[in-house]
């Protein structure tokens, strides 16, 4: 068995960290301003930000919260520990963004209208995917419906990858 370094953990949470960052910028400059919703705890906070008005960075708190408990209860300590950084980090990059003022329809503006859905949906999926990636790829999950995923996963001994498509 391998023993990691403190440099290998090191590693291991910025790796984290910038997936979490990738994933956060394309779905807040990206799939939000077109409310394009594309599943999972950040698709819930756009539907409740249409539908109600609710902020979609405190849904996203709250779903996220939610779902780590549900992790907590199903999975146990050592799961909840190493999910809760990555978890509560991209509401955290989106209140930054926020705090920061920096509009969310930023880069959507500057897309020709001809072109916004499909430039949208490419750099969004793009992003997202190559962030959840690297989370992933580290041992952390995003939280989310990463969450129920992993709970599946386990129950019924298949693949956290074909859940994860299925789901």
């Amino acid at each position: 068995m391998r023993k990691f370094t403190t440099r290998d953990r090191i590693t291991e949470l910025l790796q984290i960290t910038l997936g979490v960052f990738l994933m956060t910028a394309g779905f807040y400059f990206f799939l939000s301003p077109c409310q394009l919703v594309v599943g999972g705890v950040t698709g819930l906070s756009i539907i409740f930000d249409y539908s109600f008005g609710f902020s979609e960075t405190i849904m996203v708190y709250i779903l996220n919260i939610i779902c780590l408990l549900m992790g907590l209860i199903f999975l146990g300590k050592s799961f909840f520990l190493k999910t809760v950084y990555s978890t509560l980090l991209s509401p955290t990059f989106m209140a930054i963004f926020e705090l920061f003022r920096i509009p969310n329809e930023l880069i959507y503006d500057q897309i020709s209208s001809n072109n916004q859905l499909l430039v949208v949906t490419i750099f969004g999926a793009v992003l997202t995917g190559v962030g959840i990636g690297l989370v992933i790829r580290n041992g952390a999950t995003t939280g989310g419906m990463d969450v129920p995923e992993r709970i599946v996963s386990k129950r019924f001994h298949l693949p956290f990858s074909y859940v994860m498509y299925v789901m």
